[in-house]
């Protein structure tokens, strides 16, 4: 329309798709596909993992949550893999979030007998996934920046003595918020 020379847009083509924040401006990914499913809702799919944590000198387990759709990040300690403790876990996330999952991905610790007649009962559809398959990148770079924020904020408790007046359970709540605020590449949580 400006009637410009095409060598001015061939490089304003160049620096739109190498320039970093110009690249934010473009449409998302689409979200976490697992068997044709497409995460587009809050709580379409919901991938789920433990993992381990250190507090001080003790280890601990950590249930970690994350929405497909939004990739919001929802945590809890645990005292154990038994599952009884993780399916009270499960309904606390129910409760917090107001939301039944239509389906959950996770590895086969979250397939046994108990959680299946769980899933059933509550008309999730469960995606099992064999062992060292890899998630989705969100989901999983959402779970290596839980614990690189929890280990950063497990040594500025330790380092300013606070250790021993929280809980791990309350530090990995705050984990999980602080976790869900950073700002991303594009400027927003």
């Amino acid at each position: 329309m400006l009637g410009l020379p095409g060598e001015i847009y061939d490089k304003y083509d160049k620096i739109f798709r190498t320039c970093r924040v110009c690249s934010t401006s473009v449409p998302t990914p689409p979200r976490a596909r697992v068997a044709g499913l497409r995460a587009s809702s809050f709580g379409d799919l919901i991938f789920v993992d433990h993992e381990e944590i250190k507090f001080g000198s003790k280890a601990y387990l950590a249930l970690v949550i994350i929405d497909g759709a939004t990739n919001l990040l929802w945590a809890t300690a645990l005292t154990s893999l038994e599952a009884p403790e993780t399916l009270n876990a499960f309904r606390q996330w129910n409760e917090e979030n107001n939301c039944i999952p239509k389906g959950i991905v996770g590895d086969q610790a979250f397939f046994t007998d108990q959680f299946m007649s769980y899933y059933k009962f509550h008309g999730i559809t469960p995606y099992p996934c064999g062992p060292r398959t890899p998630w989705p990148n969100r989901a999983e770079t959402a779970v290596r920046l839980f614990k690189r924020t929890w280990s950063i904020m497990a040594k500025a408790l330790a380092d300013e003595g606070y250790a021993e007046k929280v809980t791990v359970r309350q530090a990995v709540k705050k984990v999980a918020w602080a976790r869900n605020c950073q700002l991303t590449v594009s400027g927003y949580s």
